[in-house]
Order: C-alpha cells, then structure tokens, then sequence
C-alpha cells in the first residue's frame, strides 16, 4: 500500500482541514479541544433529534438531509394505491409460501424427533470442537450457541452423521440449494470418515 504524497496545494479533505478551509468538526478536533464543538453536550459531540410528530429520536441523517420525521411517521403519510399493494402482496406470495422456488412442500413445519434434545446437540457441538462446519469461525466469537443441522433435511433423521454444528449465519445459507448442500455435507462427512481409518 503506497502512501499518497500531499503538496502544499493537495485538494484531500485532511489537507484543507488542517489549512482550516473546510468548517467544521475537522478544525475544533485540530486546533481546539473537544469541549469547544457546538454540538458538545455532556461528554458527547452528537446532539439528538427527534421526530417533529411523535418525538422519538431519529438519525442525525433523518434529521439534517430527510423529513425530520421517524420511519413509522414517514408511512403513516404515504397513500397506497391499489396497484401497490397488489404488487406488495404478490412479492409476499413470491417470497413465502407455495410460489417460492424452494417450497417443498410445508417441509419446514415439521416437527424434529423426539431424540433431538439439549444433549444429543451438545454431543454434535463436542464431536465438531465446538467450530462451525462451514466457516471454521469458533463457538466463542458467536453471541450464541451453534446451530445443528440436519445434512439430509430430515428432521426425523437424528443420527449423528446426519447431524453437523453451523453458526447462525452459514445455517441460513444452507436454506436454499438444499440438494447442493447436502451432497457437500456428505461428501465432507466422507472425507473425514476416511481421513480417521
């Protein structure tokens, strides 16, 4: 990575705001204290908005750039036409349900068996050191618990080769293209199948 050389006349935004040419927090950060910015109220330099019809606070960008107004006051005054909220109840129908690419038919409402419980997961997570599957990220750097996933989508199919730790993120992934994930779950139970012989 090379560093940019800055000439006396350099038009970068750091060079104009040490010649004090752009105002703004740049100069005060610079040449004065903290305490001395405008905005400075008790220990902080951003000052709160809110909402000119509810009064909830709201972004800084809301505020100066956008309607003064929070999201829910912003959808009180749209008018929906007929047209949109067909168009809002086809994209739902597409993105839920029957029309999806991936319904299989309510297979997701399923209930797992009566063998998946808190301890046969916890054997999956001590079996896998407790390390997500697909992203080697460790449990620890997770605000939760690893997921256990069914390879062959079965919730019924609770033997432990069917049965893999994935973090939150990489188990949602693994929603679509069902049939490419369980053959590379397989192929990867496989490997580490014979990798032991």
């Amino acid at each position: 990575m090379t560093q940019k050389n800055h000439k006396i006349d350099c038009k970068c935004t750091v060079c104009k705001i040490k010649r004090n040419e752009i105002p703004g927090i740049g100069n005060y950060i610079l040449n004065n204290s903290i305490e001395n910015h405008p905005r400075y109220v008790d220990g902080r330099t951003l000052k709160k908005y809110y909402c000119i019809d509810c009064n909830k606070e709201i972004s800084i960008t809301s505020a100066i750039y956008g309607s003064h107004k929070c999201r829910s006051c912003i959808q009180k005054g749209k008018i929906l036409t007929d047209e949109h909220k067909q168009k809002i109840k086809l994209n739902f129908k597409k993105k839920f349900g029957k029309d999806n690419n991936n319904w299989q038919g309510g297979k997701s409402f399923e209930e797992y068996g009566v063998s998946f419980n808190q301890q046969l997961k916890e054997r999956v997570r001590v079996r896998d050191n407790f390390i997500c599957q697909l992203c080697y990220i460790p449990e620890l750097e997770f605000n939760r618990r690893l997921s256990i996933h069914h390879i062959d989508y079965n919730k019924q199919n609770n033997n432990l080769d069917n049965l893999i730790s994935l973090c939150n993120s990489c188990h949602q992934k693994t929603n679509s293209k069902q049939t490419y994930w369980t053959e590379f779950f397989q192929e990867k139970r496989n490997g580490i199948r014979n990798n032991r012989k």
